[in-house]
């Protein structure tokens, strides 16, 4: 008697995305901006050299789901995460609760809570020692900007919903480096130069602030020659 085959739970489209009947967590790492993304409506954040800022729980998407570098398309919505500054765009979702981080690293003495408050202009904002997050609704958009000041989270929240999910966009077509092949080849290649790609870390400025040893380390920042400087190439 044969054994059925295992269903396929991410299945290779021919443009090189991921077709998904379920949620699945998405890997979430661009210059700054690092953590775990949940179209079952939740985000876990962290900025590169400052550590982690805190949880961050929406109403849930609805599948199918499509999953490429830094992105999630939904029913309706999705998830995209901009380049050129530490902001993301969740759409077709409406923010339940911030959970601000209690300390930048797991073995880091905790402190108390942070609260989050309403800012005149309606944005919800946790400041912490280490980091800052703020949280935007404009209508189905809900906009997350970290910064390591308020001054680098305010200058991300610039960036219109638009802008951001082009920038999403811009981001899967620069790992597009294999059009030509089949989807599973074409699919490899392109989660292959996004592994390669973001490990390049940002300081606030733009300018190169090393190679990340890998989406669990934020703080301290820190990278390895065995991964950074000798496998990505």
């Amino acid at each position: 008697m044969t054994k059925a085959r295992p269903r396929l739970r991410l299945v290779p489209r021919p443009d090189g995305l991921l077709d998904a009947m379920e949620p699945l967590l998405l890997p979430v790492m661009a210059p700054r901006l690092q953590g775990y993304a949940s179209p079952e409506g939740r985000l876990e954040l962290s900025l590169w050299g400052s550590g982690r800022l805190g949880v961050i729980r929406f109403t849930p998407l609805e599948g199918p789901f499509v999953y490429g570098p830094n992105r999630i398309e939904a029913k309706g919505g999705g998830i995209y995460v901009a380049t050129s500054a530490p902001v993301l765009v969740v759409r077709g979702a409406r923010l339940k609760r911030i959970h601000p981080a209690r300390s930048p690293a797991p073995w880091w003495m905790k402190i108390d809570a942070p609260k989050v408050v309403t800012e005149a202009s309606g944005l919800k904002a946790a400041v912490m020692p280490w980091g800052v997050l703020k949280v935007c609704q404009i209508g189905d958009d809900l906009i997350i900007a970290a910064g390591g000041h308020r001054a680098e989270a305010k200058a991300a929240l610039e960036l219109s919903p638009e802008e951001i999910i082009a920038e999403a966009d811009a981001y899967a077509r620069r790992c597009d480096g294999l059009p030509g092949a089949d989807p599973e080849m074409r699919s490899m290649v392109m989660q292959g130069l996004h592994a390669a790609l973001s490990s390049i870390r940002r300081h606030e400025d733009g300018s190169f602030a090393g190679l990340a040893a890998g989406l669990a380390y934020s703080a301290p920042a820190r990278t390895y020659f065995r991964d950074g400087y000798w496998t990505l190439q």
